[in-house]
């Protein structure tokens, strides 16, 4: 049975809007495209110094070109023969413009690696800031190569940020503002309602937490960042009359450490001895 003129015709006109679309992807990506093939290829030969011109300026300061040597080793980006983009993206939001590569890197002796690089536009030149690579034969990235934890000072900032929105959450008997401070992938996970029972004791008690602000947090451990990219804080305040201990996880998301849980306990200073 043949197909209607007008069938035809509209079929016809579907594929070409299709490979216009495509069309139109990859000229959108291929920048991106280009600084990722630039970057492997600088990884490959050795010259860290290229390598790290194409970072973002965050990570710049915080990855040393003895770094990169590293991280090309752990990540077989020193035998880099080819690599294959599946999925490539690009998107604006909030003022930032972004963008993402998806796909798989062939190395000299053949085996294959899943990748992702996240860009972001500095100065209208786009410059990486997530590079995730995962072990041969998985089907995807494991972790970000390039996270390294926030020094001493960036730190006790986080924790003192989210002391003190947890802080104003209580006071307001709402959990709303600590949800706006959480993570992307914890809000699709909980709700403001769901934290306001979790930490329904702090607010029927009406702990007043605002003077941590005054107070320097002590870490209890020394923070790291682990294989799957959590950050883990914990330490307390060496408040009176009540001892504030925390323990806080933060996920780097796009270019800002986030929140993906936090426990807070308050009890009397002499329950806490052991701790100073």
């Amino acid at each position: 049975m043949s197909l209607p003129k007008k069938v035809l015709i509209a079929i016809g006109g579907a594929v070409v809007f299709g490979t216009v679309l495509v069309m139109l992807v990859l000229f959108l990506t291929s920048g991106i495209a280009g600084v990722a093939d630039d970057f492997l290829k600088a990884m490959k030969s050795g010259d860290m110094n290229k390598a790290a011109g194409y970072l973002s300026s965050e990570f710049k300061r915080s990855t040393a070109p003895s770094k990169l040597t590293e991280i090309a080793r752990k990540g077989g980006f020193d035998r880099f023969e080819s690599v294959s983009w599946g999925q490539r993206s690009t998107s604006t939001s909030g003022g930032a413009t972004r963008g993402e590569l998806e796909g798989e890197m062939t190395t000299t002796n053949g085996t294959q690696i899943p990748i992702t690089l996240k860009f972001v536009k500095e100065d209208g030149d786009w410059k990486i800031f997530s590079l995730n690579a995962g072990r041969a034969g998985a089907n995807q990235p494991t972790g970000n190569l390039l996270i390294t934890k926030p020094d001493n000072a960036a730190m006790v900032k986080m924790v003192g940020e989210t002391m003190r929105v947890f802080a104003e959450s209580v006071n307001a008997q709402s959990m709303q503002k600590l949800y706006d401070h959480t993570a992307q992938v914890w809000q699709s996970q909980t709700s403001p309602d769901a934290l306001e029972k979790i930490f329904k004791g702090f607010i029927d008690a009406k702990i007043n937490m605002l003077a941590l602000q005054n107070l320097a947090p002590v870490f209890a451990n020394t923070p790291e960042v682990a294989d799957n990219g959590v950050l883990e804080i914990k330490g307390y305040y060496p408040s009176r009359p009540l001892q504030v201990s925390f323990e806080h996880k933060y996920l780097l998301e796009g270019t800002e450490w986030k929140l993906i849980a936090i426990n807070v306990n308050a009890r009397p200073v002499q329950e806490n001895q052991q701790q100073q």
